[in-house]
């Protein structure tokens, strides 16, 4: 009689930890697919970031472009200036002030040029980081697949002990 009341116990006992071990697995598939969902979100933003950072990318060698332009365009004035004040006399002491300033300005548009080769520089560091970024996310994701898919394979396994 005592035996048969132990099985009894043993088994209700036995239902117990399978309850919770279901409620267990359920739960790790559950946070398993909220991180799959978290981890896509991540990686649509990150392609929002990428593509917004190429555009600007795109925009910074534009201005560059521009820039170099309007050097070009100083350069040829300033050519010009120096041509006329050697042609007249009288337009030496304006010329040299021109001169002057056009110089000033050349070297703030080289400046200027420096800072958007720079800017450009660090504009493909970001996309570098970012595109590293993503494909951390993608191993990530992978990586909370693999968790989903051991969830259920665990879940089957505590089927079959079903008292």
């Amino acid at each position: 009689m005592l035996a048969l009341n132990a099985a009894i116990e043993s088994a209700r006992a036995g239902e117990g930890v399978a309850d919770e071990v279901r409620t267990l697995t359920e739960d790790a598939s559950n946070a398993a697919n909220h991180i799959s969902q978290l981890i896509s979100e991540i990686k649509q933003d990150i392609s929002q970031a990428v593509d917004s950072t190429t555009d600007k990318y795109e925009a910074v060698k534009n201005g560059t472009s521009l820039v170099s332009e309007a050097g070009e365009a100083f350069r040829s004035i300033l050519q010009a200036v120096q041509s006329v004040s050697e042609q007249t006399n009288e337009a030496t002491s304006i010329s040299t002030e021109v001169e002057s300033v056009m110089g000033t300005l050349l070297n703030s548009i080289d400046q200027i040029s420096s800072l958007y080769e720079k800017l450009a520089i660090h504009s493909g560091e970001i996309a570098t980081t970012t595109e590293e970024q993503t494909a951390t996310v993608d191993e990530v994701a992978s990586a909370a697949k693999n968790l989903s898919d051991i969830a259920e394979d665990l879940r089957g396994e505590i089927g079959k002990f079903t008292v």
